[in-house]
């Protein structure tokens, strides 16, 4: 993906983290970050969106998360926990709350919105979608096993047109960074 956008005009790519952007104090608009946030030490995190942010800036933070109301979604979801609590990514995974955002020092006029969209997908679409997950194993017998619970879930729930629909929350936060006066300012 990033090959592919190299050669764009507008498109600048910097090798740094999240943690340290190496991206110029206050010189930021918008930062956004989807559905990996969980996955960056919080703290120092907030800190740097905060520095690069313009006072008039905003942060959004945005996760897919599956609706296990619907059936198909919850048995998936459900095989998805069996795979991952053998996983070593998940042990890498920070357990996420908003919460984390809304008590630091460095944000504030938080606003939540949900939306609700479904994902079709075929059965070739459905084993890459689950297969591309960063819990999943990239090897072995354990993809053989998942390969065929996902063939068998996908018998079950497939309608005429041969579909299953994973059925998502997008849950979206964004926030304002707060003004933060140090004693050397004045």
């Amino acid at each position: 993906m990033k090959n592919a956008a190299k050669s764009h005009p507008l498109i600048e790519f910097r090798e740094a983290t999240a943690e340290a952007t190496n991206l110029p104090n206050e010189s930021v608009d918008l930062v956004t970050c989807f559905h990996a946030f969980h996955w960056f030490n919080f703290e120092p995190t907030l800190q740097e969106f905060h520095r690069i942010l313009k006072p008039s800036g905003k942060l959004a933070l945005l996760w897919n998360n599956w609706n296990r109301e619907d059936g198909f979604t919850k048995e998936n979801s459900n095989l998805m926990k069996q795979i991952s609590k053998h996983h070593p990514n998940t042990k890498k995974k920070q357990h996420f709350s908003i919460n984390s955002i809304e008590e630091s020092s460095y944000f504030i006029n938080f606003k939540h919105s949900t939306f609700a969209h479904r994902q079709e997908l075929n059965l070739p679409g459905l084993i890459g979608r689950i297969m591309s997950s960063s819990s999943v194993p990239n090897e072995g017998y354990e993809r053989e096993k998942i390969t065929a619970s996902l063939k068998a879930l996908y018998e079950r729930w497939v309608d005429k047109k041969g579909l299953v629909y994973l059925v998502y929350r997008t849950e979206l936060y964004i926030a304002e960074p707060k003004l933060i006066i140090t004693p050397n300012q004045f």
